[in-house]
């Protein structure tokens, strides 16, 4: 894993894949502080076009 640290915060890239679908978010940040981190499938949702 590659973590970059940018704007003051660290980031990294992830690829995600479902149903034989690949997504690949940039520039995800990492929240050092963080009990636990949730990935909501609203914001995730994959458009052929992509």
């Amino acid at each position: 894993m590659k973590i970059k640290h940018k704007y003051g915060l660290l980031l990294v890239d992830i690829a995600l894949t479902w149903n034989e679908k690949n997504k690949v978010i940039e520039n995800m940040v990492v929240d050092t502080g963080a009990a636990r981190t949730l990935i909501f499938k609203v914001q995730l949702k994959y458009r052929s076009s992509c």
